[in-house]
């Protein structure tokens, strides 16, 4: 097939499971070509981006980041102007732009300067498809980025399919979801909770969302030769935000150390809650305890997960409503048979089924994930049981290969 992906930003390096499935279709012998909005606002790059040559098949919108201020935005705008109008194209395609016009500047609730955006952008997007022959159209994420691939399916009625995650629907969703969501073919999510949620508080039909999970690649992970618990080390990777439920993680680790434990703890990501979380560990006396380190690329958080005792990601909702999916960090600790410890929160006890592939506790309940790390470190026998039978769930349930089978199949239905 031939595959246009439209994204928000790309490439993000806390988003490895966009490029997991990118970079298994083209394994697939599926064509593939990116346009993204904005650049990406991060400096590193995961290896995968290299391998496959990700950023020669990437064409952006905006040559700007999206935390550009706004007069050099506007600088980019009228150059945009001044490309559309010198633009030879448009003088034997006066019907298409009339459309994409009434499309961009009518029953849209945005401002003049992005509804012409958006004009320029369909308009930009449209030259690429008719220099292609594309299949379908994909998206991750319904944020606004949705609304150019609703339009020019309107245009060129080209099929396309967009998945939810969380962010995208559990934070002040976009008021449009339910449109886009009738337009596209289907609308694809990770999880039953979150198909659920968009069908109860959405109000998308449930025959219009199909379930396709995440998945990871079992042939480039594979389970670690030896497990260690000597030294007993607890390790997290994420961004450093509100809903990973850090905070509960380094007062389980003051519990340990009142309980003369013995551990090392090391988290690793950036975000906003850094220096929060610093402050935390200071107060708490954990400074030898804990260290807190920056992001690491895809293939160094692999490498540092193989390290660790048990994987913690204690979860929980935010203020604002956001709430975790279902991290594939944790399907890669599981595939490497790191034991893993989460917490009841949306679609995470579909992926860990509480003491038989991990353990589950409460979310924001430090006594339980602290008991819960004890029990890891002290009862060897549910820990190799777990061990096991963790790798075995992601094997039938989260393996990339058969998911993007799954995800095929759906595109070739709908064409």
């Amino acid at each position: 097939m031939n595959i246009l992906y439209i994204l928000q930003k790309f490439p993000v390096i806390s988003e490895t499971f966009i490029t997991n499935e990118i970079t298994e279709l083209i394994d697939k012998g599926n064509k593939l070509k990116i346009i993204s909005v904005y650049k990406s606002d991060e400096n590193k790059i995961n290896k995968q981006i290299k391998e496959y040559n990700l950023l020669k098949k990437t064409i952006y919108l905006e040559t700007f980041k999206s935390k550009t201020n706004y007069l050099i935005k506007g600088l980019f705008i009228i150059k945009k102007i001044i490309d559309f109008l010198i633009d030879k194209q448009k003088r034997n395609n006066k019907k298409e732009i009339f459309q994409i016009f009434n499309l961009c500047y009518k029953n849209n609730n945005k401002n003049m300067i992005n509804k012409t955006l958006d004009f320029l952008n369909c308009w930009k997007i449209i030259k690429i498809i008719k220099n292609n022959k594309f299949d379908c159209i994909h998206s991750h994420f319904s944020f606004q980025h949705i609304n150019l691939v609703c339009i020019i399916n309107q245009i060129t009625r080209i099929p396309y399919t967009f998945t939810a995650h969380a962010a995208d629907i559990f934070i002040d969703p976009n008021r449009d979801i339910k449109k886009w969501a009738t337009k596209a073919k289907k609308v694809i999510t990770i999880s039953k909770f979150n198909k659920e949620y968009m069908n109860k508080k959405l109000g998308i039909p449930r025959k219009k969302i199909d379930l396709i999970t995440c998945g990871i690649n079992l042939k480039k992970i594979k389970p670690i030769k030896k497990y260690k618990q000597n030294p007993f080390r607890i390790i997290s990777i994420s961004r450093l935000i509100e809903k990973k439920g850090y905070p509960y993680l380094i007062k389980a680790c003051k519990i340990l150390k009142e309980r003369k434990i013995k551990f090392i703890c090391e988290i690793k990501g950036d975000g906003p809650e850094r220096m929060k979380l610093k402050k935390l560990i200071q107060n708490f006396g954990l400074k030898d305890d804990i260290k807190l380190d920056g992001a690491l690329t895809h293939n160094k958080t692999l490498e540092f997960i193989k390290k660790g005792s048990v994987f913690v990601l204690p979860c929980i909702k935010a203020k604002n409503n956001d709430i975790d999916g279902i991290p594939t960090v944790l399907m890669e600790a599981m595939a490497m048979a790191i034991p893993v410890i989460s917490t009841k929160i949306t679609g995470i006890p579909e992926l860990i089924d509480n003491k038989i592939n991990g353990i589950i506790v409460p979310s924001k309940n430090s006594t339980a994930l602290a008991e819960a790390i004890i029990k890891i470190k002290n009862n060897k026998k549910f820990t190799e049981k777990i061990r096991k039978k963790s790798r075995e769930k992601i094997i039938e349930k989260f393996n990339i290969d058969k998911n993007i089978n799954k995800l095929i199949e759906n595109w070739k239905k709908n064409n």
